[in-house]
């Protein structure tokens, strides 16, 4: 008896379902709730949003440096990889010190050996810090750029410099392993195969602007030789064109510049490093706002009375007649 009831329930409930589908394909309403229907999933799917969190990470697959002789020249390169989900600053920067790796104080990060930047003895020991031009990207692989020139005389002994290289990525710094440097030094002489004039210097409290001229088309990597060791001097690459005035701006940061003028040395060196063409020391000042003194101001309001009172004698104003009884 059980079983029969289920049974009819079942087809009743089945009836219902069919009658109720039938008024639906009858109803004028149909085309309303099939439009519905379909847009369901797609109101749903709007609401739906993908976050990526924001993640700074990178990595070094490849560094190296090389000493070049006929220059004196350090080119330091090192390949790296932004794995993080958002665009970076990066720079590459390394500091020499005139003292072996084991005389210099250290400390530990992540459980590696580096050379402590903010030791008062080391600091005495800094030879140059050297900076790469800043560069933006933000995914994939970068190779960025360091030079060095530590003299452009021979010296009889070799110099051992400690290294300390490290990445600047966003507001994260990342150290490299340190590392020392043995080398001799040869004396450089000014190639005069390319003659190269400096027409103007400028600079604003960012950037330093270059105006040259080549005698031939030519790259020209602009390099900081002699600055304060604290100061961050990118590096900038110009392809220069025969006999034509180029321009060319390079990235500084000075902490000290509003206070004192500071006096910085650049070599400027064909793209392959092998050739030095000039040598330029510049004076870079803080740049002061051009404001009208008080004393100009008073020179104007003089002027203006004066050129007032010889208007009054050149033409005089009419005097009003008077009006006869």
């Amino acid at each position: 008896m059980n079983i029969e009831k289920k049974i009819n329930c079942a087809k009743k409930f089945t009836c219902n379902i069919k009658k109720s589908c039938g008024l639906l394909i009858k109803s004028k309403y149909t085309g309303f709730f099939m439009i519905l229907l379909f847009l369901s999933p797609i109101c749903f799917a709007a609401k739906l949003q993908v976050v990526i969190p924001p993640v700074i990470n990178g990595v070094t697959f490849f560094s190296d440096h090389s000493f070049i002789g006929d220059t004196n020249m350090i080119k330091s390169e090192v390949y790296w990889e932004n794995m993080g989900s958002v665009s970076c600053v990066y720079k590459y920067r390394i500091d020499y010190y005139n003292e072996t790796l084991d005389n210099l104080e250290k400390i530990t990060i992540n459980n590696k050996i580096y050379i402590d930047s903010l030791s008062q003895y080391n600091q005495l020991k800094l030879m140059h810090s050297s900076f790469s031009d800043e560069l933006i990207f933000s995914g994939g692989k970068e190779t960025i750029y360091n030079y060095f020139i530590p003299e452009l005389s021979a010296s009889s002994n070799g110099l051992t410099y400690s290294v300390q290289p490290r990445i600047y990525m966003c507001n994260e710094v990342v150290y490299l392993q340190p590392y020392e440097m043995e080398f001799s030094l040869n004396d450089v002489s000014l190639e005069n195969d390319i003659n190269l004039d400096l027409f103007s210097i400028d600079n604003d409290e960012n950037y330093i602007t270059f105006l040259l001229k080549a005698s031939k088309n030519t790259d020209v990597v602009i390099i900081p030789y002699k600055k304060p060791f604290w100061f961050d001097i990118s590096v900038s690459t110009i392809n220069l064109k025969k006999n034509k005035v180029n321009n060319t701006q390079i990235r500084f940061f000075s902490p000290d510049l509003e206070t004192r003028e500071r006096n910085v040395t650049f070599a400027f060196a064909s793209s392959d490093l092998k050739n030095i063409y000039a040598i330029h020391t510049i004076e870079l000042k803080y740049p002061k706002e051009e404001k009208t003194s008080f004393i100009g101001a008073l020179l104007i309001l003089v002027l203006f009375v004066i050129a007032h009172k010889q208007l009054i004698i050149i033409f005089p104003p009419k005097k009003k007649s008077k009006a006869k009884k």
